[in-house]
């Protein structure tokens, strides 16, 4: 089973745009940044994911999440002890066309709500990764 330690450091990069590489012995976290749609890759970049694909049987790779499974994760926001009046602001956003860019901006515009949505995605991520390194040590 994966180590507390372990899930939140894996998520807190996971958050911040990066693909994770867990070295299956010494469980040491290698990262490389997760390219947005339509940027470069890089050659430095490029180098490092190949040679960790190269020893893939040395590593865990710890993807982020996909769209949908963040979609989810909003959804279980909005869910949560809001008020009203931000939570149907929050429904509006998501049903609407780029459902993530609409919820991210009412989210930064509400300071109080962006520290909650912080620490909400942070737990929900770490539950996220604790699951996967479990499928990945049944097999």
């Amino acid at each position: 089973m994966a180590h507390k330690s372990l899930t939140k450091a894996i998520a807190k990069e996971l958050l911040a745009g990066n693909i994770c590489y867990v070295h299956r012995e010494n469980r040491k976290i290698t990262t490389v940044v997760d390219l947005e749609e339509g940027i470069e890759d890089t050659p430095e970049r490029q180098a490092k994911v190949e040679k960790l694909e190269a020893k893939i049987k040395k590593y865990y790779k710890v993807p982020r999440m996909s769209a949908d499974e963040e979609l989810h994760v909003m959804l279980d926001f909005v869910e949560d002890e809001l008020a009203l009046s931000i939570k149907k602001e929050l429904t509006n956003a998501l049903k609407r066309k780029n459902p993530k860019r609409n919820f991210l901006r009412i989210i930064e515009n509400h300071e109080d709500i962006h520290e909650y949505w912080s620490i909400f995605k942070l737990k929900w991520y770490q539950e996220w990764v604790q699951g996967y390194l479990l499928d990945i040590y049944k097999y």
